[in-house]
């Protein structure tokens, strides 16, 4: 196993009940160990997972399914 960390802004400001739909969904991935909102700053999502499972696209594009619009940050 080979942890990653990635931080994805969201581009829509999502309600509370939403942002944990999209934790709960992308932690649901195989290879998600960890996703999480920030509270100080709730357009940003730190994404723990085994980079020799998956890659930073895949979560994206599971983000994008689900309706929302993200980015990485910092890569």
């Amino acid at each position: 196993m080979n942890r990653c960390d990635l931080v994805v802004h969201v581009d829509e400001a999502l309600q509370q009940a939403q942002q944990q739909m999209l934790e709960t969904r992308l932690q649901d991935l195989p290879g998600v160990m960890g996703a999480h909102f920030s509270h100080k700053h709730p357009h940003l999502m730190t994404v723990a997972y085994d980079c020799e499972r998956m890659e930073a696209g895949e979560i994206l594009g599971s983000i994008a399914a689900q309706g929302w619009h993200a980015q990485t940050l910092g890569m």
